[in-house]
């Protein structure tokens, strides 16, 4: 199974040959009022911020059909390892904490007829869709999607390291035939790119506002809109698979804990080991949104084949 990503940016406008460069566009002090039609939990899509409208909305397209194929048979696959270490030495109390979370998922190519229903382009220079999607012999694209993500952290007193990466790729026989999108987080330092084809676009913190819209609750994850709202809605995304409790369990609780008491040079100590592997498939969508504080929240509907 491959990582994954989700790109898509150019155009012979924003985009060059390799490198598109940074946004260049300054903040508007007003928030966004997005459509409602946003919000409902249907099959849309959202571009980058690209001047080219053109591109925008074709990658703007091709994110929503690629959402779309999440609702058939997902395959995932995942590995969890958590480790903890506590030393009492001398009257201190030393603990190590240690967890990493690794995934792949991947959908079948599927050949999809669509109608957009809907469009909206916000003056962040995002282009937002709204499609009506059918699987159907005769279509009027072949597309797939497949991905991985990581996540870790490390923790010793009060020392720590965090990191993760996400990674999507789509694929199609469309006017765009490869996208990718890849986030690295190592600490504070951040690297988000999107891909179209051979281009790509390095995405920065921006400071775009959008209006709060809806309610909350507390089965929604929610995604800080520092990178535009394809960036947050994915990461959404992301966030439900890792808190998703699957059945289809191969590897559960080999956990272990050990206690030498009264060791002349560690003192007490004690130490717990636990793993899960799970491989399953998964039917994905989101059934509504919101946003508040400048967070977008999203509710995703996991079912387990």
């Amino acid at each position: 199974m491959r990582t994954l990503i989700i790109v898509l940016l150019l155009s012979a406008g924003i985009l060059q040959a390799k490198n598109t460069g940074e946004q260049n566009y300054s903040p508007v002090t007003c928030g966004e009022e997005l459509p409602n039609w946003f919000f409902e939990g249907g099959c849309i899509g959202i571009s980058d911020p690209i001047s080219d409208t053109t591109i925008a909305y074709q990658q703007a397209v091709q994110r929503a059909l690629a959402s779309y194929t999440f609702v058939n048979d997902t395959k995932f696959a995942s590995v969890y390892e958590y480790y903890y270490l506590n030393t009492t030495r001398k009257d201190n109390d030393y603990n190590n904490q240690k967890s990493h979370w690794i995934a792949e998922f991947e959908t079948t190519p599927k050949t999809l007829s669509y109608k957009v229903e809907k469009t909206y382009r916000t003056k962040y220079k995002e282009t937002i869709v709204l499609l009506d999607v059918t699987i159907a012999e005769i279509a009027d694209v072949t597309i797939a999607t497949n991905g991985s993500f990581m996540y870790h952290y490390d923790s010793y007193d009060d020392a720590t390291d965090y990191g993760e990466k996400q990674m999507m790729i789509v694929e199609s026989n469309d006017t765009i035939r490869k996208m990718v999108w890849n986030s690295t987080i190592d600490n504070n330092k951040y690297l988000k790119r999107s891909y179209i084809d051979d281009a790509y676009l390095d995405l920065k913190k921006t400071m775009n506002s959008y209006n709060d819209f809806g309610e909350i609750s507390e089965e929604m994850v929610f995604s800080k809109c520092e990178f535009g709202l394809w960036n947050s809605f994915i990461d959404t995304y992301f966030q439900a698979l890792t808190m998703f409790e699957s059945k289809n369990v191969i590897i559960e609780n080999t956990t272990r804990q050990i206690i030498n008491e009264n060791d002349t040079s560690y003192g007490d100590k004690s130490q717990n080991i636990a793993r899960l592997v799970m491989k399953t498939n998964l039917s994905c969508r989101v059934s509504n949104l919101s946003l508040k504080n400048n967070c977008l929240y999203a509710n995703w509907e996991i079912i387990e084949r």
